[in-house]
């Protein structure tokens, strides 16, 4: 059931996207000056952010670096280190020369570390719709971006990998699932008029 479930997630999220790239949008203004970015993240997702221009408000956005996971309330802060790639539709605000909004979803992947001498890892999967705003500068070809996702993730270890071993993640459930959410604050650079 859970598997239908993500599956019918996925599918809504990147269709709805896709849906609203097609549509005709005879309004230029709405979409970016530049075409690409490069910005930080910080927040519950901390790394490097690319943002390509794809298509008529449709962007692609990979994040790579670490997730800090804020949902267990123990002592370390457990993460992981991994990417996720975005799919978002983004408009401009009614009324509004330089914020938009956004909504789309992510697919992320990676490893979560285990303890302090340990040289096993865990494998982490992630799908999640995410909604935010972007403010572009006047001045600057720089923009901040705000985010908020939410979503389903699992930790499966191997048959090598002790789950009671995992950073942060003291369930020694395998694969363990949970509902998981980030906040992102970033700033970007764009560039490719």
């Amino acid at each position: 059931m859970k598997r239908h479930i993500i599956i019918l997630l996925i599918f809504s999220v990147f269709a709805g996207a896709s849906a609203q790239s097609r549509m005709p949008d005879n309004d230029t203004s709405n979409l970016h000056n530049c075409k690409h970015s490069v910005g930080l993240n910080v927040g519950w997702k901390n790394g490097i952010a690319m943002k390509f221009n794809v298509g008529n408000n449709l962007f692609v956005q990979t994040d790579i670096g670490a997730n800090l996971h804020f949902l267990i309330p123990i002592l370390p802060i457990p993460y992981d280190i991994g990417f996720d790639i975005k799919l978002l539709y983004e408009k401009k605000f009614p009324n509004r020369t330089n914020t938009f909004w956004f909504a789309g979803g992510s697919l992320g992947g990676g490893v979560v570390p285990h303890s302090a001498g340990k040289k096993e890892v865990s494998f982490k999967g992630t799908v999640q719709p995410l909604l935010g705003i972007e403010y572009k500068m006047d001045s600057a070809p720089l923009s901040w971006q705000f985010e908020a996702s939410f979503g389903y993730s699992i930790i499966y270890s191997s048959k090598a990998a002790d789950p009671a071993n995992r950073y942060g993640f003291t369930v020694d459930e395998n694969p363990y699932h949970f509902f998981d959410f980030a906040l992102v604050a970033s700033l970007h650079y764009h560039f490719g008029k």
